[in-house]
């Protein structure tokens, strides 16, 4: 695989996720100066020129020796042709449940590793239970959610469970606070789609993760029963300190959720209950986001309306949900704050009584769907290519935060502007 004509190819820029990645991969090599062999590659080649000529126009660096690869995911030639000249795949074409499993299949039959920025759920877990073993035998990764969905917050886990020690994390909450600038806020079709697609196959979603953890299908040891003791239940609430926060539906607790199961089959660790919540600095803000929230639901879980938003999300979601993504302005001005608060025990004797360790985890940087993902994005790729033997087993599919546990992902983050910063009880960093 080493002899391959590119590291990494990205598939997909041509749509407003895979060209963010592009963009901070030149970015990353002007900075850096560790050049990789890099590839894009889309279904129209006339496309792919262009938006390599405005990025090579927009840094003033010249991308003559990127290369221009054809490939449709309708085409199964054409992705083989493309796995076999590249290392390894960056996947930004979505939604992955339509599009995803054809560049899996030919990534097995090349043996390429590849990564994505999947939030639906129906398909990483779904594609984990039909390709681990496979992938795992040829030695091979793939690694889905690698982008903001899940990667910080999964770091942010392990850390906790490196301040905690083995199965002395009771519950952990996760609060996402963004700051908008003038412009405002817009979030990417592919995010709507990636909900509305959950909303479409709960039953599957439910039916995959009975197989996937109830049975020996992929984990020799099943999971003993989580404690869902702690919850705000499903109105608005204060946090003291945070602000007001909303429910949500997150895409992360699934990941979550998968990389306890590898915890415990590795190590025996108890999973702990984890959910996360947007926060809002005022009360009527989070009150009507919470009510729209269940709103888009409702609308995205009925076959007629869910067409519908689909095909006029700038309408009928008032701007929330943008067919073209946000501006380039609205994205630099963004930026989040998402904080982890663990709760559990100091050791193992304590764990009769309520918790009495609590732990914060403060991850922040840049707007997290388009710029963070970017970063993460290829700072896994490159974390598979350059510290595979740190990585679990020989090869298989995986959740990131199981994945990269052991490498440097963490401070490759940091070094591209993603802060990760950690308290005690009293606030004092540890």
């Amino acid at each position: 695989m080493s002899s391959r004509e590119f590291d990494l190819t990205v598939f997909g820029i041509s749509g407003s996720f895979g060209r963010q990645i592009f963009r901070y991969m030149i970015q990353w090599w002007i900075e850096d100066g560790k050049q990789k062999k890099i590839a894009v590659a889309g279904n129209v080649r006339e496309d792919l020129v262009k938006i390599v000529r405005k990025t090579a126009s927009e840094f003033n660096v010249n991308l003559d020796s990127v290369g221009i690869i054809f490939a449709d995911c309708f085409n199964n030639q054409s992705l083989i042709s493309m796995c076999q000249r590249s290392r390894l795949i960056i996947n930004a074409v979505g939604p992955y449940d339509i599009y995803g499993e054809p560049v899996i299949r030919a990534c097995l039959k090349t043996k390429t590793h590849m990564i994505d920025g999947t939030g639906e759920p129906q398909y990483a877990e779904g594609m984990m239970l039909k390709y681990h073993e496979e992938a795992k035998k040829l030695g091979i990764y793939f690694v889905s959610g690698c982008g903001w969905v899940s990667n910080p917050p999964e770091i942010g886990l392990n850390i906790l469970r490196d301040k905690f020690g083995p199965s002395l994390i009771k519950s952990a909450v996760g609060y996402s606070a963004w700051k908008n600038g003038p412009h405002g806020k817009a979030i990417g079709y592919g995010s709507l789609r990636s909900i509305a697609g959950m909303m479409d196959n709960l039953e599957r979603i439910e039916s995959t993760r009975e197989t996937l953890y109830k049975t020996t299908a992929i984990f020799e040891k099943i999971m003993p029963p989580i404690d869902e003791s702690e919850s705000h239940g499903s109105l608005p609430w204060k946090h003291g300190e945070l602000g007001w926060c909303m429910p949500i539906i997150s895409e992360n607790t699934g990941f979550a959720h998968c990389s306890m199961a590898w915890y415990h089959e590795t190590r025996e660790e108890k999973p702990f209950q984890y959910f996360e919540y947007l926060v809002y600095p005022q009360f009527w803000r989070a009150f009507f986001m919470t009510i729209g929230f269940k709103l888009l639901l409702l609308l995205l879980f009925l076959l007629p309306s869910r067409l519908l938003m689909l095909k006029f999300p700038d309408l009928l979601t008032l701007g929330f949900f943008k067919k073209y993504g946000p501006s380039q302005e609205q994205l630099d001005e963004c930026s989040v704050t998402f904080t982890i608060i663990g709760k559990g025990w100091r050791s193992k004797k304590d764990m009769s009584q309520p918790p009495n360790k609590t732990v914060t985890v403060a991850i922040s940087g840049p707007e997290p769907l388009f710029l963070i993902s970017s970063r993460c994005m290829l700072h896994s790729a490159l974390t598979i290519l350059e510290e595979k033997d740190k990585m679990p087993f020989s090869g298989g599919f995986y959740s990131p935060g199981f994945a990269f546990n052991q490498t440097s992902l963490i401070s490759r983050l940091k070094k591209c502007g993603i802060k990760f910063d950690v308290f005690d009880e009293n606030y004092n960093s540890c």
